[in-house]
């Protein structure tokens, strides 16, 4: 789990500072899920968003549906950017996400 700690400390900087960050996790879908879910466990569940990925305890939506979340603010977004991805969506769900929050996108091994 060593591999999270710096995002505690980049989560309190977003915090402190009011700002938005991205966080690339890159790799397999195994490893993706995974690790979102160990960095939701320790940011918490509240307020997250996930967008074309399904995990427990949240509220999914899929990219046909991203504009039906304009308006809305969530702390945290979880996009799948492994298939299909569509920059409408993204650009219409990154809106929602609050100052201090994260924009956590989920990407294929950087590789491909």
């Amino acid at each position: 789990m060593h591999h999270i700690h710096p995002l505690v400390s980049l989560y309190n900087t977003a915090q402190s500072s009011n700002h938005r960050y991205p966080v690339i996790l890159s790799g397999n879908e195994d490893w993706c899920l995974n690790t979102v879910n160990i960095i939701l466990k320790l940011l918490g569940h509240d307020q997250v968003l996930s967008v074309d990925i399904n995990i427990e305890n949240i509220q999914n939506t899929t990219s046909p549906h991203a504009t039906e979340f304009l308006g809305f603010e969530y702390r945290h977004v979880v996009f799948n950017m492994r298939q299909d991805f569509s920059a409408d969506a993204f650009g219409a769900i990154s809106g929602t996400v609050v100052g201090g929050g994260f924009m956590i996108l989920l990407t294929p091994p950087l590789e491909q």
